[in-house]
């Protein structure tokens, strides 16, 4: 699909490449950051899968950088060169955090193209963004139908040039992309286990920056990224611990549209490809005071008494969103 087709067009994030029905199930999670491009395939059903293929590849700096892609053409070469080594075809490709925005907003529970209309009158007032440069997409919070037919919805916004950059990329290395998702709303359908209701923060590490993410029953409703300074008096850890504690504050206070953000956050879920990992969750362990815990990225694709994959547990938390990526989605 031509990147102009996607400027006519106002679905969402999963609505660009419509696939025959066979290519639906499609399980191949493709993950692009600024540092690396992770990739994971997963085999069999629901429940019991089994880990397929998967790699790891480090990206030259400044190939893409701040979630925007610099040199298509040189990430193209990397993701051909990884199409002809692991015989790629069709992809869930992530998109990136820190370009877009992310709020909730209650509206009525209509059909889903109605919604879209709805939510579409809502864009601006929420993000600073022109509704016709961007592409958006909206989960529904399970659970928060109410007596007047409202639900709280979670709506995720990309500038449309960003999507461009990341369809064209992958375009020129010929591997279609069957779906985009936001990497954090990929990470949370990872690491959420089953019947787990909390609210719950993930922090994503990364080199140079860290995401922090949080999650209301299984849908992302708040993003946040922050920037490691170089050179400054406070370390990566301390900064991280600092921006913890004040979104914690803002979440468990916040008020907006009449919509208390209940506000218990039971714990954070550490996810990442930052090669400090250890040092920096050892740090945050001792200064936070809602417990963390190393996330597991498998809880939702099989048991690990059933099958032990070839990554090892402690690499597997760089995989977080790949495997989101390539896990079925349910869209209420």
């Amino acid at each position: 699909m031509q990147t102009k087709e996607i400027k006519k067009n106002k679905k969402g994030f999963f609505d660009y490449f419509p696939a025959p029905s066979f290519l639906k199930m499609s399980s191949v999670g493709l993950a692009l950051s600024d540092d690396a491009i992770h990739i994971i395939e997963l085999l069999g059903n629901p429940g019991r899968y089994r880990l397929g293929h998967h790699s790891e590849v480090a990206l030259q700096k400044g190939v893409i950088q701040g979630g925007y892609i610099y040199d298509i053409q040189a990430l193209g070469r990397v993701l051909r060169e990884l199409k002809n080594r692991k015989n790629l075809s069709f992809v869930r490709a992530s998109l990136p955090e820190e370009k877009g925005y992310v709020f909730i907003i209650r509206i009525p529970h209509l059909q889903y193209e109605e919604m879209r209309s709805s939510i579409e009158f809502k864009i601006e007032e929420n993000a600073p963004v022109k509704l016709s440069e961007v592409i958006f997409d909206f989960n529904i919070i399970p659970g928060s139908l109410d007596a007047n037919n409202t639900v709280e919805v979670s709506v995720s916004v990309l500038p449309t040039k960003v999507v461009e950059a990341y369809v064209d990329a992958l375009g020129s290395a010929d591997i279609v992309p069957v779906a985009f998702e936001v990497e954090s709303q990929a990470i949370a359908r990872a690491i959420k286990e089953k019947e787990e209701t909390d609210v719950f923060a993930i922090l994503n590490l990364s080199p140079k920056k860290s995401g922090i993410y949080i999650v209301k029953k299984g849908v992302v409703v708040f993003t946040s990224t922050v920037i490691f300074s170089e050179g400054g008096e406070k370390t990566p850890e301390m900064f991280l611990a600092e921006e913890l504690q004040r979104v914690i504050l803002f979440w468990t206070t916040r008020d907006e549209e009449g919509m208390k953000q209940s506000g218990h956050i039971s714990m954070v879920k550490v996810v990442g490809n930052n090669p400090d990992f250890e040092k920096i969750y050892s740090y945050l362990s001792n200064e936070l005071t809602i417990p963390i815990k190393v996330a597991n990225v498998w809880v939702n694709t099989f048991s690990l008494d059933a099958h032990i994959p070839e990554i090892k547990k402690e690499d597997s938390v760089r995989f977080a969103s790949a495997i989101g990526l390539a896990l079925p989605v349910d869209k209420e």
